[in-house]
């Protein structure tokens, strides 16, 4: 019997409103299919009762559960793939759009996440790519001594002639800063090395204009970077021309591309190498044991690099003959081929190129960016099954009329995918809006085009389809795993597992949150403590001025009249000069005390060149003896510090003589200074001894007085301009200077500022979807307690009590663990901060205050609503 005839028979029809409701709910038909006595039983349960909502969906699982012949004849899904797609996705937009404001959390804690994650990606990408401009980058490797980044300059060609293995070396040879003219034109140009013409094939250096073969043949070639030829030359052609520094010319013989910004070789002009045996003596440039050079090789073969290695010891005995015997050259060597790859993140040896990172920086910012995604992820995950419960009843009909399981998987996984998808969309526009304020605050230089590249795309790409399946997946199985019975009963209990999982994936937002907390107010702490240290000398308004040509003759010869009339025309407290500021790698020299036998091994100090202003300028205490003096006969007289004359074993070290075997120079030790730190805090104490030479300076310290600066510096350069006129002024303060020692670590205190700012918005984002369900669940509780006298406080109290007791839960679960990453973080300096109680109770207070304020909202809204309308609408 057909539906039709049946419903004739009996003059019968269900309810035009269950009618409607059922094809609203199911989104199907379902009453045009079903037959004879099956109908008739819907229709009487349907007349039946009175709350027809709830009974309509109960006859309609009866009527599954007594035809199931039903469920072949009939899916509810389609069985066309396109359309199945197509209905998923339909689905899954009008659900986004009836939960706008729970859409809106879910959408905008992945998009900070995504952004975060891509910001943090494309920093790792940076920084892990250094060297892979150059083609040849996996087969170059550096060869440096001990912890020394340099070698001696004959070391180039022993390794030629010794290993086959290599196909060429190549040298640099560090330039301090030159004042370079063109015309009227100057500047101070640093970066500069003089370098073999083998650089260019062995880094494949891309010539703009000029010759490879012909630009290093001639002593004071020099090949400048394009960036350089346009600030001196604008559009002219700059071969040919000449630099002046200080009346030696340097003929421009080619313009090379500027180097990318991923390679430890930071480079504004290269200078022939036969330059370096003209100006230097030869005893320096024969000596193996001055580490003067970068000595790069390059290897036939990577596999080559291992038979090198084996052969080292063979090749040293060679190298260093005469010295010793073959053991004691061995036990005193440590020579090493380190990849050029390695150089970034791996390297910390003296007199680097310039400031390398630190492989511990990438696992850290990559486990930064880990957690934040899985902060935005669980904030989606809290959110989609809070909401989910709403949905069972849908979901019980849809198992009910024939879904599968794996189908609704698929459909919430889509819905989820859908969400990611929307958020990662936005998070490129976010992405994009906040690079430039990323690299202000990373000191990078990523463009936005190179977020699209190949690769990019490919992160980017994952990073979508990893957030969808941490997202979706465990909602997705929360929701298909619905009995459809009990989904068809109601809503799960609020304390049920699915409630411990919640409160478990917020507590462990907050352990993140709490944690990156911490670690920045440690980093900040750290940060202070190198700014506000003694450091055993004076370094506020000291200008420190370059010193050169004309201007550095004049000082050399008549300094002493120079600085008087300098300190009575200007509010100046006092002038000196050293070789070195501190923070520079000073030269490691050989000063043995006399006495001590030949063979006795004596370790090596740090010198620096001073005049006999530089201690009462600069304030560093004298222990004992006296300063350098034009009084005496002071050429061949020494100062040192403390830990040099506990190092050099000398009892009375004022009187003493000792000898600078580096330049062969005999004299007295006139006095002891306090240590002071003249290098960075990373750093130990070291020995240092500090030589009388006003040739050798290169800097002139000025001591400011009053509370004008810039007063005083216009009126400085008025007068150094007027001694040398057209000089150029530059300075820099010393403080800056040494401020720039720890540039990494101040990058990493503001990154870990901003970082943590973002993990902690996500987390309150799921803290304000979690509390506004609870307020939602819980809102006849609240209206009946309120009938009975509760006070708005307490209901306020009640709502926010069980979210703080968990974001107290995930500080205690936070706190060792910050305590221990940052006792790691901080072992990496000699000179730290100790971690105070004081951090924890901080990051507690906020993180407590943060939380409190967003639950407040919800619980505040909830205490103000009227009971009667509350236990109504029940």
């Amino acid at each position: 019997m057909s539906r039709s005839d049946t419903t004739k028979e009996n003059n019968a029809s269900p309810p035009k409103v269950a009618t409607r409701f059922l094809r609203w709910y199911c989104r199907s038909e379902l009453l045009d299919e079903v037959e004879g006595d099956l109908y008739e039983l819907f229709q009487r349960r349907v007349e039946e009762k009175g709350l027809w909502k709830a009974k309509v969906l109960y006859s309609l699982n009866v009527l599954t559960f007594l035809h199931p012949d039903y469920i072949q004849r009939r899916r509810y899904y389609p069985t066309n793939h396109m359309a199945m797609l197509k209905n998923y996705f339909t689905i899954a937009w009008r659900n986004l759009l009836k939960q706008k404001a729970y859409s809106t959390l879910n959408i905008i804690g992945l998009c900070l996440g995504i952004t975060c994650v891509l910001l943090i990606a494309m920093h790792l990408n940076n920084e892990l790519s250094y060297e892979s401009s150059f083609p040849k980058h996996e087969r170059i490797y550096r060869v440096s001594y001990q912890e020394w980044a340099k070698s001696a300059p004959p070391m180039a060609q022993y390794l030629e002639e010794f290993y086959p293995e290599i196909q060429q070396t190549a040298r640099f040879y560090y330039i301090y800063p030159k004042i370079l003219r063109y015309e009227e034109f100057q500047s101070e140009e640093a970066h500069g090395y003089m370098a073999d013409s083998t650089v260019f094939s062995m880094f494949d250096f891309k010539l703009i204009q000029g010759d490879p073969q012909q630009t290093f043949v001639a002593p004071h070639s020099i090949v400048i970077t394009e960036s350089m030829a346009k600030k001196f030359f604008g559009d002219e052609n700059p071969v040919g021309k000449a630099l002046d520094n200080d009346g030696t010319e340097f003929h421009i013989t080619g313009v090379m591309e500027d180097l990318p910004d991923n390679t430890h070789l930071k480079i504004n002009f290269l200078v022939s190498m036969a330059t370096f045996y003209k100006e230097i003596p030869e005893n320096w440039t024969s000596s193996h044991g001055w580490m003067a050079t970068y000595t790069y090789a390059l290897f036939n073969d990577q596999t080559d690099v291992e038979k090198a290695r084996a052969r080292l010891p063979e090749l040293l005995v060679d190298y260093y003959e005469g010295w010793g015997t073959p053991e004691e050259i061995l036990a005193n060597q440590g020579w090493m081929f380190m990849p050029l790859d390695d150089i970034h993140l791996h390297s910390k040896l003296v007199q680097e190129m310039g400031p390398n990172s630190d492989i511990t920086y990438i696992y850290i910012f990559a486990a930064i960016g880990i957690f934040i995604l899985l902060v935005a992820s669980i904030n989606f995950i809290n959110i989609f099954t809070t909401q989910s419960l709403k949905r069972m009843k849908e979901v019980g009909i849809r198992r009910a009329i024939g879904a599968k399981k794996n189908q609704l998987l698929w459909q919430f996984l889509g819905e989820a995918f859908m969400v990611t998808l929307i958020a990662s969309v936005l998070a490129v526009f976010l992405f994009k809006l906040a690079l430039p304020f990323y690299n202000q605050l990373a000191g990078k230089q990523i463009v936005a085009s190179q977020a699209f590249s190949v690769d990019n795309l490919l992160i980017i790409v994952s990073i979508i389809l990893t957030v969808s399946l941490l997202s979706g997946l465990y909602p997705a199985f929360f929701v298909s795993g619905f009995s459809p019975l009990k989904a068809l009963a109601g809503a799960k209990k609020p304390r049920s597992s699915t409630g411990i999982l919640r409160k478990s994936l917020l507590v462990f937002q907050f352990v993140v949150a709490v944690f990156m907390l911490v670690s920045t107010l440690v980093v900040y702490q750290q940060m202070r403590y190198f700014h506000d240290k003694k450091l055993g000398f004076d370094k506020d308004q000291i200008v420190a001025i370059s010193l050169f040509g004309d201007l550095k003759q004049k000082f050399v010869e008549n300094g002493e009249a120079l600085k008087t009339e300098l300190i009575q025309s200007l509010d100046i407290a006092s002038i000196g000069m050293a070789s070195n500021l501190p923070g520079d790698g000073l030269s490691v020299e050989s000063v043995v005390p006399d006495g001590v036998p030949e063979d006795q091994e004596v370790p090596s100090v740090r010198v620096l060149r001073v005049d006999e202003n530089y201690l009462s300028t600069l304030q560093i205490e004298l222990k004992e003896g006296r300063n350098f003096s034009q009084q005496f006969n002071d050429s061949a007289s020494f100062i040192i510090n403390e830990t040099a004359a506990k190092l050099l074993n000398i009892d009375n070290p004022v009187g003493s003589y000792v000898t600078n075997q580096t330049r062969d120079l005999h004299g007295p030790i006139v006095g002891v200074i306090k240590d002071y730190h003249f290098s960075s805090l990373h750093n130990p104490m070291e020995p240092l001894v500090l030589e009388y030479n006003p040739y050798w300076n290169n800097f002139l310290l000025v001591k400011l007085q009053g509370g004008n600066i810039p007063e005083a510096l216009s009126g400085l350069e008025a007068n150094i301009q007027k001694m040398v006129p057209n000089y150029l002024f530059n300075y820099q303060f010393l403080d800056d200077r040494i401020n720039l020692l720890y540039q990494d670590e101040a990058k990493m205190s503001t990154l870990f500022k901003f970082f943590a700012l973002f993990a902690i918005m996500i987390a309150c984002l799921g803290l304000f979807g979690l509390s506004a369900h609870a307020s939602e669940v819980r809102t006849k509780e609240v209206a009946i307690r309120k009938a009975i006298g509760a006070t708005i406080s307490q209901v306020v109290q009640l709502l926010s009590k069980e979210f703080i007791v968990l974001v107290v839960i995930g500080n205690l679960i936070a706190w060792p663990l910050a305590w221990w990453a940052m006792n790691q973080w901080l072992d990496n300096f000699t000179y730290h901060i100790p971690i105070h109680w004081g951090v924890f109770a901080v990051a507690s207070t906020l993180s407590v205050l943060v939380a409190l304020l967003t639950v407040s909202y919800h619980a505040i809204k909830t205490a103000l609503a009227n009971p009667v309308d509350s236990l109504r609408n029940e």
